[in-house]
């Protein structure tokens, strides 16, 4: 299996933090990349070893944000297996869940179910599906060569009460049935999908990717290094507030 256009996210001091960087390239989310530069417009984050995803965001009429999530390692269909991305909506982190806590599940490769957290814990939000497309394959891409799970899926942010804002905590999970021993792979390494102060900070830049560092064999340079050109490219991008999405859409409450 070969690795490519890969890396270690940088922490910041609070923590485990990464970039929404603007689209620049239509997704077509059928689970597979649709040609070699489909998803090198957004931030590649490595976890646990064996797991990569990327995300970027868009506003054709209202905003979405958009993940791949790969399992480099995993090509068998177990009913076991599950993708899972856990959202605060504001970040506002806490040792116990909330109401601005969203968890996306996708379960045996062919369920979604979203939850609302709160008081008594993870409480199932049917209407929330409604605004969240997805599709997953297996298949090779740039970043293994080795045919793999892939995941590609898009969030409508809706307007008023937002599932996410500017700023919002980020976890992403994964876990390969066929291979319990590896246990779940997760960003944050070691993170709780009930405890939001154990996830990442995600941010929206106006910006595009700075597409040099995918086109590298980043997971060759040392970890300084990394740190060092995140911190450099971070700085020169101008960040503004966005608008949100078109009246209407549904609202996650």
């Amino acid at each position: 299996m070969t690795i490519k256009t890969v890396t270690v996210d940088a922490a910041d001091a609070s923590g485990y933090s990464r970039t929404d960087w603007y689209q620049q390239r239509v997704k077509t989310l059928d689970g597979v990349w649709t040609n070699t530069t489909e998803w090198t417009d957004g931030e590649p984050t490595l976890m646990g070893g064996n797991v990569t995803f990327r995300s970027v965001w868009d506003m054709p009429s209202a905003v979405y944000t958009r993940f791949v999530v790969e399992f480099l390692t995993d090509n068998t269909n177990d009913t076991g297996d599950y993708w899972q991305m856990c959202l605060d909506k504001a970040n506002a982190g806490g040792a116990v869940l909330s109401t601005a806590n969203f968890r996306i599940d996708v379960v045996g490769h062919t369920t979604l179910t979203v939850y609302q957290g709160g008081d008594s814990g993870w409480t199932e939000l049917s209407s929330a599906k409604n605004d969240i497309e997805w599709a997953n394959e297996i298949s090779a891409s740039p970043d293994s060569s080795t045919p793999h799970w892939i995941l590609e899926i898009s969030i409508l942010k809706s307007e008023g009460t937002q599932m996410l804002d500017e700023t919002w905590g980020l976890r992403v999970a994964c876990f390969d049935a066929n291979n319990v021993t590896a246990g779940v792979q997760a960003w944050p390494p070691n993170s709780s999908r009930d405890v939001p102060d154990q996830w990442g900070t995600q941010t929206y830049q106006y910006a595009a990717y700075p597409e040099v560092l995918t086109i590298t064999a980043v997971v060759l340079l040392s970890s300084a290094a990394v740190a060092f050109s995140f911190y450099w490219l971070r700085k020169h991008p101008k960040n503004a507030s966005h608008s949100t999405g078109k009246p209407g859409e549904i609202a996650y409450t």
